[in-house]
């Protein structure tokens, strides 16, 4: 049988790599540097071959072929397999071939032309004698053909070219379909409704890559879908193509939709990540190209699940269809739809878009509930800058515009990129330039809150003045939210006639999240205050009693002119009148008759992460008689007159001791933390050997570990404190916060107990079991593996604190 008469030339084409390929290193002699073998001066390809017993396999084909002739007339390159890797084929292949196969086969190893590997470029596409191509990659490591045949002796050269020796025999196209050893591209053949996808790899210069590399995930847009993309494919360049179609492919791993779980972010070949969910409804990509026929693994190099329409990148798309597609901002893309936003950021921009996440959203979700229509196009449009800013175009610091025309500050500190809104609030950018035809898309972890204009601060032009009613509609009330905290005006939910202000203080806000009235400019005129008139009342509704509300006054012009104090609430879901006295201060610098303080900010639940619970306030007034701020304690001091009750003995294993002259104590780096709002006082010696701690606590005091303490396997927290406040007031409390630091790396959760206080002048016993403890993070987390700090909060409830016997025990 005769050679085809048509012989293509040798064409060494560049590929466009599909993923990072490990070359498997050839064998050869074991120096670090081959030694090329001479060459032969006699000896033409065939004769070369028969002179190593190493080819007689190779060579017996060729001679029953009768193609020793044709192989000695022009110059081949021959890949030439081993007796080995013949040897490798799987049984019976080799003597069931008929001989057109075989001729196929032998002509798939030949190329025209004489070609050493010093020739070879990284990755070429090499047309063979039977005209189709197999994929020669050369790099340090050696020569891989098709992706797994290795080059395990080079160049050995004859009169008329060269022999490559390689440890597998390469198997032309019909032989594979005739194995059951297709390649993708085989099966997508075979299927007969991929025309398009398979011309377009052709043209991209992939289709030797999907038929010997991998394994891949293939997701594979049928003609009909190629035909719905509104998008001619001739009229791209091939690098586009080849964006395109490698976006399409997972690399490195078959995954059967039967592994998926419900959602997953996948990176690409293309390096560009695909969104994959799946569900009841089915398997999607990118939210809208749905899985019609999944796991087609006919395949030796991968799986193809067909898709009903065509993968874009996001170059090809603008920035809604960047936040369209992706699974974790579905929340910021329906109220983008249902406030008619998508048309004007489908426009030609350019923007910059920080997009929430759905757990960003989930975190106020109340308060996205509560707002008005216009109020959450201002928060939305609050997102959105009118440039087209990518990260590495930011400096350490900047304040810009944003789309509603308030401000952000943005900061960069290394890798970690924070924008900062009106409110105080902040929130880090997760994922960076997702960037599109019209934009960029950052993809943040927090909502940011703007000003809310319309019913947070009333329409008029007027300054603040004392009392603040909330009634003038010629004021502008102004309130400016911080720390997550979200205000407006609103009707009473009590009294339909009635103006109030609303705060809302959102899931995950800081403890000192708040809200000031009348903005930066604060009082028309300053508080008056006297040595005898000291206080301000405000009307307070509030879920809970015994929830701390501070009151905060300073200077408009100097921050650090300030005071503050607290009042708790003493009944639940009804209004009452709290007094606060600023000549009991609950924390830093005390009440100064020669400073001027005319600017005023209110806390709800001062020390505690927000829940989204919802507080109504109204009347700011000055004046009032005082109902206890800073906690109502107060009065002389009534010292313990006995130690505390002495504790049990237990195993040393079973207890972690922090303060006891019962057990032996772990190392405590401090008492009183630096962020502590209160005062260690001492040490007393209460009776011979026995060691009690006096604090002046006027809201919470910080105990800092020297190591993480796991609490896992511990059953119980106790310690007995005594009260020495004269009286405190109902709803007083002196409870317990242990904070978790996971893998030692800031507060990661934290869990706490409420314990009321009720006694004083004589020592209580708090003892609760662990399991009882409640999130105090606002996470959901209850960990308490890494305990690293002690938190004791009353706030403001309750002045002086003796404590002993802190310690934790195993049941």
């Amino acid at each position: 049988m005769k050679l085809k008469n048509t012989l293509r030339k040798f064409l060494l084409l560049v590929a466009v790599p599909l993923l990072t390929l490990t070359l498997m290193t050839a064998c050869g002699d074991d120096d670090d540097d081959p030694v090329t073998p001479p060459p032969s001066d006699e000896l033409n390809l065939v004769e070369l071959a028969q002179s190593d017993e190493d080819f007689s396999i190779l060579v017996d084909i060729i001679v029953d072929l009768g193609l020793e002739e044709t192989l000695a007339e022009s110059d081949f390159t021959v890949f030439a397999p081993t007796n080995d890797a013949f040897e490798a084929l799987p049984d019976g292949v080799l003597d069931n071939l008929t001989d057109e196969q075989k001729l196929d086969i032998i002509q798939f190893h030949v190329t025209e032309g004489s070609v050493p590997s010093s020739a070879l470029d990284p990755q070429q596409d090499v047309t063979m004698l039977n005209e189709e191509r197999t994929l020669v990659q050369s790099s340090a490591a050696g020569v891989v053909v098709n992706g797994s045949s290795n080059v395990v002796e080079a160049d050995l050269e004859a009169t008329n070219g060269y022999i490559h020796a390689i440890d597998e025999v390469l198997l032309p196209r019909d032989v594979r379909v005739a194995l059951e050893m297709p390649s993708l591209v085989e099966v997508a053949e075979e299927a007969g409704n991929f025309e398009t996808l398979l011309t377009l790899a052709e043209d991209a210069g992939l289709t030797t890559t999907l038929q010997f590399l991998g394994p891949y995930t293939a997701f594979a847009p049928n003609d009909d879908a190629f035909a719905n993309l509104g998008v001619d494919p001739g009229t791209l360049t091939t690098e586009q193509l080849q964006f395109i179609l490698t976006y399409h492919v997972i690399s490195g791993a078959e995954i059967a939709s039967g592994d998926l779980q419900a959602e997953q972010t996948v990176a690409s070949a293309a390096e560009e990540n695909l969104y994959i969910t799946s569900g009841e409804n089915g398997v999607f990509v990118n939210g809208s190209s749905e899985v019609i026929t999944p796991d087609i693994d006919d395949a030796t190099n991968g799986i193809i699940h067909v898709v009903d329409s065509v993968l874009l990148p996001n170059a090809f798309l603008d920035i809604t269809g960047i936040a369209q597609k992706n699974y974790d901002l579905s929340t910021l893309v329906g109220l983008l739809v249902d406030n008619n936003l998508v048309e004007t950021l489908q426009g030609d921009g350019p923007f910059t878009v920080f997009a929430p996440t759905n757990d960003a959203f989930e975190a106020i979700e109340g308060v996205v509930a509560g707002l008005t229509p216009e109020e959450v196009v201002e928060v939305l449009t609050y997102h959105v800058l009118a440039d087209n800013v990518e990260s590495g175009d930011l400096d350490a610091s900047q304040t810009v515009q944003m789309l509603n025309e308030q401000d952000v500050d943005i900061t960069v500190d290394g890798d970690v990129v924070t924008i900062e809104d009106a409110s105080g609030g902040t929130a880090e950018v997760t994922v960076a330039d997702q960037i599109g035809t019209n934009g960029v898309v950052h993809i943040i972890d927090a909502v940011l809150i703007p000003n809310l204009d319309g019913g947070n601060g009333g329409g008029g032009d007027q300054a603040v003045t004392l009392p603040v009613t909330f009634e003038d509609s010629n004021v502008n009330y102004d309130l400016v939210d911080f720390g997550g905290n979200i205000s407006e005006i609103v009707e009473d939910p009590t009294d339909a006639t009635n103006t109030v202000a609303q705060s809302t203080k959102g899931s995950g806000s800081e403890v000192w999240a708040g809200t000031t009235v009348g903005g930066e400019v604060g009082f028309e005129n300053p508080i008056p205050f006297t040595e005898t008139e000291t206080t301000m009342s405000v009307r307070v509704w509030s879920p809970t009693a015994g929830t701390p509300i501070r009151l905060k006054v300073e200077d408009a012009t100097d921050g650090g002119i300030s005071v503050e104090t607290e009042v708790n609430t003493t009944v639940a879901q009804e209004w009452e009148t709290l007094v606060f006295d600023f000549s009991n201060e609950a924390t830093g610098a005390p009440l100064n008759l020669a400073n001027v303080y005319d600017k005023a900010s209110i806390f709800f639940n001062f020390g505690t992460s927000g829940s989204d619970e919802v507080y109504y306030w109204d009347d700011i007034e000055f004046g009032g008689e005082a109902t206890g701020g800073n906690g109502g304690g107060g009065g002389d001091i009534t010292e313990p007159t006995s130690p505390a009750p002495t504790p049990p003995a237990r195993n040393e294993a079973d207890v972690i001791s922090i303060y006891s002259d019962a057990y032996t104590d772990i190392g405590v780096t401090t008492f009183e933390t630096d962020w502590s709002e209160g005062t260690e006082v001492e040490d007393i010696e209460i009776v011979s050997g026995d060691f009690i701690k006096l604090y002046d606590i006027g809201n919470f005091i910080g105990i800092q570990l020297d190591d993480y303490i796991d609490l896992t396997d511990f059953t119980h927290m106790h310690f007995d404190y005594w009260v020495a406040d004269e009286s405190v007031d109902a709803g007083a409390v002196f409870n317990p916060k242990l904070s978790n630091h996971a893998n030692q790396d800031g507060e990661t959760g934290a869990i706490g107990s409420v314990n009321e206080v009720s006694t004083t002048g004589e020592w209580v016993s708090f003892d609760v079991a662990l399991d009882d403890f409640t999130d105090e993070f606002g996470n959901g987390v209850l960990d308490r593996d890494s305990i690293y700090q002690i938190v004791m909060t009353t706030s403001g409830t309750v002045n002086n604190v003796y404590i002993d016997n802190l310690y934790f025990y195993k049941e």
